[in-house]
């Protein structure tokens, strides 16, 4: 059976986006747009946005109830997991399976990543940080 469309197409540019931030001690320092998200329109249980680590920047090691895939879309850095950091790169592709702690760091340039989970709402996504 072919799945229906449920609304129409919506075109979204990055442009006319606002830039949001993460900047503490406890998450670090990531700033992110939000592509789809039914905060700002339709999203089908889909939520894509693009994050950015500014030189030498971390988002800290963290975990969520939901997988998470991300596509580096430019600069170098590595995904920190349990094992160790892992190098990353324009054009690689990270699955993030539920419940695995991880993070994000950007090496001696810029960082851009498009990140996606299946939910509506980054606001459904529960983050837990680990105490410091």
């Amino acid at each position: 059976m072919t799945p229906q469309a449920t609304g129409p197409a919506l075109l979204i540019r990055e442009a006319d986006l606002i830039d949001s931030e993460w900047n503490d001690p406890k998450r670090g320092t990531v700033s992110f747009k939000m592509l789809v998200d039914a905060e700002h329109g339709p999203s089908d249980a889909l939520v894509h946005g693009i994050a950015t680590l500014a030189p030498g920047g971390v988002e800290k090691s963290h975990s969520h109830d939901i997988a998470e895939t991300a596509y580096v879309l430019s600069g170098r850095g590595s995904v920190l997991l349990p094992g160790g950091a892992k190098p990353i790169e324009a054009g690689d592709t990270v699955f993030i399976p539920a419940g695995l702690t991880h993070g994000w760091a950007a090496e001696d340039s810029e960082m851009r990543f498009l990140f996606s989970f299946p939910v509506a709402r980054l606001a459904d996504v529960a983050y837990h940080w680990p105490e410091p």
